[in-house]
Parts: C-alpha cells; structure tokens; sequence
C-alpha cells in the first residue's frame, strides 16, 4: 500500500493579539495582521463591520490589541467601543490605537484625555516623517516615512499633532512641521495612540519595513 508522512502545524486556543479592523470599508488591517503573522505572533482579527461591537469580555482574553481605524473620521471609536474598552484597560490590559481621523472625531471625549492621555493640537499638514521623540527611549532612533509603496501609502492624507497629558508622554514627532505625533502611557495600563496611519510607515531608505 501506499503511504506518507506530512507534517503541520496546528494552533491551539486564541492568539496573543487581537487585531479590531475598525477602518469601514478600508483594508488597512491586513498591514498589521500581515505583518504580525509573519513575525509568528499568530494574531486574531475582529471585524466591526461583519463581528458588532466587541465585548470587555472578548477583548480580556488577549495581551495586547491593535485598534486600526485607518483613514475614518467619524464613529473611530463609538461609546460601546470606549465602554469595553475602559474596562479592558482599568483589567491591565493594553492597547495600540492607530487612526489620522481620531483626534477630530473623540478630542471632545474624557476617553481621549483619561485613556489615550491626550489633548488635540492641530493638522500636521501632510507631514511625510515622524521620528522617535526627544528623550524617548523607545523609539528615539527610528525614523519612518508616511509613504511608501510596500505599505498603505494614506499616510499624508490627514496626519494629526497632539499634546500628551495625564501622565502621557510623546512617542513619536514630526520632522517637517514640529509636534506630538504619537503618545504612550505606561502605568497600571498601557497605551500607545498614533494620531497618523501606522499601516502608511515605511522604514527611510536603507532601513527595513
């Protein structure tokens, strides 16, 4: 008879990270969910639009969640999303938010102060490169370019500045125009929002994606 051997590989349970498309009729997700896939994190992904609005309980069984919102304006992140959102994070939970439209859409709101631990500031008027911010550790020796073909290339439609506050401190900031560009807070939570499209930054020349 005839008989062989394949091999696999089979994952068991939940990822570690939760990727939430939250970009409309954008696919601005797959940049991040390809990317982490492809780094072995074995991301899962939530879709607004197909899955409703996603529950504390839902997002408690993850480590980390990217939040994509991409190129949208309004309704990035809507009261339900804030509620399970809140309780996550008040759970220890953390979160990486990613949208240019945020600011306009939820400056108003206590979650924008009290959760993203910023402030509005302006547009960045199509600023095409952020660099790590003075004095950030983290981040201080990258530099990435909003545009790029291998990656979205939305980055310069509407990039936003804002101001860290309640403990917040800047992550990343523009070359051309000045100002915050990202913000992260690092207490009993941990959040990063990035007030431009992450999935539009490419590595600058000699540099990798």
């Amino acid at each position: 008879g005839f008989s062989r051997t394949v091999d696999y590989t089979m994952r068991v349970g939940r990822g570690r990270v939760l990727v939430v498309d939250d970009d409309g009729a954008g696919n601005f997700q797959r940049f991040t969910f390809d990317e982490l896939s492809e780094m072995g994190a074995n991301p899962d992904m939530w879709t607004n639009s197909l899955d409703g609005t996603i529950s504390t309980h839902e997002l408690s069984e993850y480590q980390g969640v990217i939040w994509v919102c991409g190129n949208e304006t309004a309704n990035t992140l809507i009261e339900e999303d804030r509620t399970a959102l809140t309780a996550y994070l008040n759970g220890g939970g953390k979160l990486l938010l990613s949208g240019q439209g945020v600011r306009n859409d939820l400056s108003g709101n206590a979650f924008f102060n009290d959760y993203l631990h910023s402030a509005t500031d302006a547009d960045a008027g199509g600023d095409r490169v952020v660099r790590g911010a003075v004095g950030n550790t983290l981040f201080s020796d990258l530099n990435l370019l909003l545009q790029g073909g291998s990656c979205a290339n939305n980055g310069t439609i509407g990039p936003d500045k804002i101001l860290a506050t309640n403990g917040g401190t800047a992550a990343f900031e523009y070359t051309t125009v000045g100002g915050t560009g990202a913000v992260m807070y690092d207490g009993t939570y941990k959040t990063i929002f990035f007030a431009f499209s992450l999935e539009a930054a490419c590595g600058l020349a000699g540099t990798n994606h």
